[in-house]
């Protein structure tokens, strides 16, 4: 059966506003460090950010068949965060328990999805953030292969790995459940969101008339 469409248990047909660029927020910035308490991510900021992800990187798999995601690369005042430091001094980018990619996302899903940080518990929703990271590889790789990887017609291994991808992707949703509670909903309508927009940027970048 040949696959169809964008990820279709994660999304439904989605209509997206034109995404902006994130302001500058000079509360939160000072030279090369940051308040990470101070920054916001707005829901249009960080889709923005993902449509920037996949135009920008190199067309096709990468080493292994790899295709990465890390929020940690989300710019602010035109810097990724992986290059700033905090206000101790610390690189974001060596941050752990929680690492950058999951500060952003806690960022991401409390001031635009209503996401408990407490909810069932500071751990579990530490875990559910963990735990939902880790279908944004599969989910950049899929649409790498449906869209650059098959647009040659001579890909016999593609719907194979695409279908391998989509398994991965329903394993973390299903793990999502053990961890998010009542936080599961909003996790699942920002996997949506995230997924609908890769989508969208995939065609438009492999469009003859992008």
């Amino acid at each position: 059966m040949r696959l169809k469409g964008t990820i279709g248990f994660l999304v439904g047909w989605l209509c997206f506003a034109s995404v902006g660029l994130a302001a500058i927020d000079f509360e939160a910035i000072t030279v090369g460090h940051i308040d990470l308490e101070k920054l916001k991510v707005s829901k249009s900021s960080f889709l923005a950010f993902a449509d920037a992800q996949v135009r920008q990187r190199s067309e096709g798999l990468g080493t292994y068949g790899i295709v990465d995601f890390n929020a940690c690369d989300y710019p602010v005042a035109g810097k990724p965060l992986s290059k700033l430091e905090n206000l101790e001094g610390k690189a974001l980018r060596l941050l752990s328990t929680p690492s950058c990619q999951e500060l952003v996302i806690q960022k991401v899903l409390v001031q635009n999805y209503q996401f408990g940080p407490e909810v069932p518990s500071a751990y579990k929703a530490r875990r559910c953030i963990y735990t939902l990271i880790k279908a944004f590889r599969p989910m950049m790789e899929y649409y790498t292969l449906k869209y650059e990887e098959a647009k040659s017609g001579n890909c016999s291994f593609c719907e194979d790995q695409q279908r391998r991808r989509l398994e991965k992707i329903a394993k973390v949703t299903q793990k999502t459940t053990q961890f998010c509670g009542e936080n599961q909903p909003k996790v699942q309508q920002f996997l949506n969101d995230l997924s609908g927009q890769l989508d969208q940027s995939f065609i438009r970048k492999n469009s003859p008339n992008p």
